[in-house]
């Protein structure tokens, strides 16, 4: 995702994955920031969004069982194996450049170059 500043990208990330960690048994989403304060800005809107989503819904909340600056393990209420993780890691956003191929501004080369869209290709 690519915006100017302030148009609430941190925020809305955090809102979906703290949706997706309260909705969906045994997942794991891992999320790819431009620097190690947004990465661990990210897990504490996800736990203080997680928060927000127990005491609205007036539930008990999930058990945290490990959290550190670049993981959140919390144990759902599905069952025993039902462990939801989400990983937040900082990176360096970088291009991926083949000879006489697109250049691609996306961090993964995808499979299917005939999918995406020509904004997301830029030919050297």
């Amino acid at each position: 995702m690519s915006t100017p500043r302030r148009f609430g990208k941190t925020i809305s990330v955090s809102m979906f994955a703290a949706a997706m960690m309260f909705a969906c048994p045994n997942m794991e989403l891992s999320i790819y920031s431009t620097c190690k304060r947004i990465s661990q800005k990210l897990l504490r809107n996800i736990v203080k969004f997680m928060e927000l989503i127990f005491l609205e819904l007036k539930l008990p909340p999930y058990k945290v069982v490990r959290m550190n600056q670049e993981e959140v393990h919390v144990a759902g209420n599905e069952g025993q194996g039902d462990l939801r993780v989400i990983n937040s890691y900082p990176s360096k956003i970088g291009t991926i450049a083949h000879e006489n191929e697109p250049l691609y501004t996306s961090p993964v080369l995808p499979e299917n170059k005939g999918c995406w869209p020509s904004c997301m290709l830029r030919h050297c």
